[in-house]
């Protein structure tokens, strides 16, 4: 209960910043039965298409501090039972940008396999910069799961260079990612551990067993991931040595 009041208490604060200009002072005249405009935080996780995209638009013209204080509102509907308002929310998260920081954690939950607002919720933690760093694990796996769909895929890939090398944090799930049974996510899992630099050489050990990998796209990326991150303990200088002999000239060439 406590939760549910907290969201409401956000809607209405953003919907008291946001209300149509002048409808505190001066309201414009209604006909009889005419409805008065609906407050933007509102008019944002509107089902309706066109109501929801000129609230976007709104977006953009407010200061950074006001759209701010739209973010818990739209936490708050990233997680309704209802698709539409779940993507609304992650639309309007994406337009918003590095200042819905405070919806990064939701936008991971959107960004899940299982989630059906997977697209915009990469998007919006794309669009939401370096703040969603600890998201890298969620988007590798979107990166390399739906290589099929290009909505996700090309969000994901965009997403990965938008928030830049995974925290320390972030280490033991994208080593776990190495195990993935689709070899997209193992080979992007590896390029992210590579990303990471010297703070990634903790996964020394888990990128030499992956240059065993059957794909050779796993192969190469752990090759180079194990050079990026200055892996020079005799498992590491035995895995690069192996793979300089390799079938594949792409990963003797990374070796």
């Amino acid at each position: 209960m406590t939760s549910l009041r907290a969201a409401r208490a956000s809607l209405l604060l953003a919907a008291a910043l946001c209300a149509p200009a002048g409808a505190e002072d001066s309201p414009s005249p209604q006909r009889d039965g005419e409805a008065a405009p609906r407050p933007l935080a509102e008019r944002l996780l509107s089902p309706d298409l066109v109501e929801r995209g000129a609230a976007q638009e709104e977006i953009r013209t407010l200061s950074p501090e006001v759209q701010e204080v739209l973010v818990p509102a739209l936490v708050a509907g990233a997680g309704d039972a209802d698709a539409s308002v779940r993507g609304a929310a992650a639309e309007a998260v994406a337009e918003i940008g590095p200042r819905a920081a405070g919806a990064v954690d939701a936008m991971i939950r959107g960004a899940s396999p299982d989630s059906d607002v997977r697209g915009v919720s990469v998007l919006a933690l794309a669009r939401i910069g370096p703040a969603a760093a600890r998201a890298v694990p969620v988007l590798v796996e979107a990166r390399g799961e739906d290589i099929r769909d290009v909505w996700v895929c090309m969000h994901a890939r965009y997403a990965l260079v938008a928030v830049g090398p995974a925290p320390p944090e972030a280490l033991p799930a994208l080593v776990d990612l190495l195990a993935h049974p689709e070899w997209p996510v193992r080979a992007e899992a590896a390029r992210a551990i590579g990303a990471m630099g010297l703070q990634g050489a903790p996964a020394a050990v888990a990128l030499a067993r992956a240059t065993s990998d059957d794909a050779d796209g796993v192969r190469a990326a752990a090759a180079e991931a194990l050079g990026k991150i200055g892996a020079a303990d005799d498992a590491a200088v035995a895995a690069l040595a192996r793979l300089l002999e390799d079938a594949v000239l792409r990963v003797r060439i990374a070796a």
